[in-house]
This record gives structure tokens, sequence and C-alpha cells, in this order.
């Protein structure tokens, strides 16, 4: 039973990323393969309506209605198609009454009227929409994202948006000294080569071959001792062998956040990859639980707030809407909202980074990853 729902909720997003790239045959194909798999699920059904030409949409949005009767996509959906079937009805009755001049404008409007029949027929206002990155990714896509029904408060001041996005980068080779300075060194550093492990320090590094730190990071060129990084290989003076070194055990992936601490941990096996502040829900709107990552979205646009939500990664539904983990949303002018409140429960319920801390979550998780929420 497992396999099947994994298997349909796979099929589901393939039929999302077919409407999203116009092909909606392949939206239909998968849609019903997931209705053969998980015949219970209201979700296929709403993708087979978005998927079906408009008589034949009616009958899959009530089956959706039948499996959840409070859902509101498929009631707004079902209201919306009964319109747009009286409205063509309407129409085609006017056409058949304008004198034949007007007739070929009437039947393109009557067409363009029709084409315009999208997937709003089946989703609520709280559909959010995710703009395409370059290249061969989506252009578009849609989650859902949940809402509390108090009204948040403080309300923060937006803040300016930074003009350029950090990227990790690795720690560049200091540039020789030129000839004849007064730092030139006698003579090259020489030593044995120590390639930096995940949890290494400078100071660790120094102790376990006895030399001093300071003398590690004058033959390496760090200015700063902290910067060390995994992979990173070092200059380990007056050793002259160092045995070759285990690969690292790493495991699965998963992630911890503590709403206690207002705190993200990433882990693969039982080593610590990342951590990160965050900040839950207020009102203890983050759902407490073992999830998992459902979807990956460049940028998710809430409709309801009209707020977009860089490195989206959604977790959890809560009835017809969707939660996730993303960056500080981006409001309609250019600012951040909660800018400066990370560490503090101030969202409507997602778990929300800084836009760095985001956007390395975001390219580390897989779909599928384990999410676990506590206090």
């Amino acid at each position: 039973m497992n396999t099947d729902l994994s298997s349909a909720n796979q099929a589901i997003q393939h039929a999302y990323q077919a409407l999203q790239n116009g092909n909606r045959s392949a939206a239909r194909r998968w849609a019903e393969q997931a209705v053969m798999l998980a015949p219970t699920l209201e979700e296929p059904w709403l993708l087979l309506a978005a998927a079906s030409p408009l008589p034949a949409r009616l009958k899959y949005l009530q089956r959706a209605l039948q499996i959840n009767p409070q859902s509101a996509r498929a009631q707004a959906g079902i209201a919306q198609t009964r319109q747009k079937l009286q409205a063509e009805e309407g129409m085609r009755a006017t056409i058949k009454s304008r004198p034949r001049r007007g007739t070929i404008w009437l039947i393109v409007l009557a067409l363009t009227l029709s084409s315009a029949v999208i997937w709003s027929g089946v989703s609520s206002a709280q559909t959010v929409l995710a703009p395409t990155p370059s290249g061969d990714r989506l252009s578009w896509s849609q989650v859902e994202v949940s809402k509390p029904t108090y009204t948040p408060s403080p309300i923060p001041t937006a803040t300016p948006i930074p003009t350029s996005t950090l990227v990790p980068t690795e720690m560049p080779e200091a540039a020789a000294p030129a000839e004849g300075s007064e730092n030139e060194p006698s003579a090259p550093v020489t030593g044995a080569v120590y390639t930096v492990q995940r949890g290494d320090t400078l100071g660790q590094i120094a102790s376990r071959f006895g030399v001093s730190l300071e003398t590690l990071a004058e033959a390496n060129h760090l200015s700063d001792p902290s910067s060390i990084y995994a992979g990173q290989e070092l200059i380990i003076p007056g050793v002259d062998f160092i045995p070759p070194q285990p690969r690292q055990a790493g495991g699965p992936k998963r992630i911890l956040v503590d709403i206690s601490e207002q705190h993200l941990y990433a882990y693969e096996g039982e080593d610590l990859v990342y951590s990160f502040v965050a900040s839950t829900g207020m009102n203890n709107a983050t759902a407490i639980g073992t999830f998992q990552v459902l979807n990956k979205l460049p940028s998710a646009y809430g409709s309801t707030w009209n707020i977009w939500m860089p490195y989206w990664l959604g977790i959890y539904w809560s009835g017809g809407l969707q939660n996730g983990i993303h960056a500080l949303p981006i409001l309609p002018g250019g600012g951040r909202l909660w800018a400066g409140y990370l560490g503090t429960p101030i969202s409507y319920g997602c778990i929300v980074l800084g836009e760095y801390e985001a956007q390395l979550l975001y390219e580390w998780a897989e779909i599928g990853t384990p999410v676990v929420i506590q206090w």
C-alpha cells in the first residue's frame, strides 16, 4: 500500500509538470495512473478535471468532492465549471441569433473563452504559482500554502532585497608575494598534505599533528582560521607522511526542525551537515510530526498574501493547502517580509530561513527526504 501511495504521488508530480508544460494529454495519462494507484486521494481527480475538456470536467470534480466534502477547490471548480458551461451555452444561442456578418467574430470569442478555462477551475484562491528558472527546468509550478485563521502580529517592516545572491565559493589560493618583497619566504613550505574532513577545525588539525595553530595557518596562507571547508587540502609543516584517510561514512539525509529552539538541522546519517536559525508559525501554526519533502520549486507564489517564497520545499498538507520550508518571502515592492525576525515564531505556518541558508538546503535536499518537526 505504501508503495502504491508513493507511486501515486510520483504520478501526481508528473501530471503537474505536464500541465505546466501545456501537455494536457500527458497530464491526463499521469492523473489516470494516480487514480488507479490511489483512487481515494482527492488530488488525482482534481488533476483529471484540469486536464479534461470542459464537458467532462464536472464529473471528476464531483468525484473529488465525494472523497473530500470539505474541499474548497472541488467546490470552487464545480461552481466555475457550471458557470463556464452556461456561458458557452448562452454564447452558442447568441451566435445563432446574430446576423451572418458577426458570426465569425462571435465564434472566435467563444473559442477564446473556452480556451481560457484553466486550472483555476479546480484550485482555490490559495494556489501558489512558481516561475521557472532558466534552462530545461519547469516554466512554472503549483503548490498550496496553509494559512491560519488568525491575523499575524506584529507586521514587520519590509527591507530591501540584497542586490546580489550569496553562493558558496572555495577559498582562493593566496597569491605568491612579488619577487624581492620583504614578506617573501626564504624557502617553500614543505610537509604532508591533509584533506579536511567534515567537522574538522584548524585547531583540531594543528593539535592532531603537533603543530601550532599560527604555523598551520601561515603555511596555508589562511587569514581566517575558521574558513576551512570539507575537502580542502592543507599542508602540514614538518610532517612527512599522513596515512590514507578513510572515506567518510555519511548516511541517509534527514531534516530536523526544533520549534522550541527555532532552529533547523540537516543530517547525513549521524553527521550534522547544516545548522540554521529558523522561524516557525505564530501561535503554534506549524504542525509537529514526521513528514517528507513532497516537492521543490525554485520560487513559489502565494496569491493569498501576494508574496514570492524562494527555494520552496513542500513538506506536508493541511487540508487542501500545503506548508513548506522556504527563504524569507519577497513582497510586491521588493522588500523581504519578516527580515530581522528570524529565530522568532513569525510565519503563517511554514519554516522560514535566510535566503542563503534556504538555497543551501534546497540544493542539498531531495524529494522524499524525511522532515521531523518537534518541540
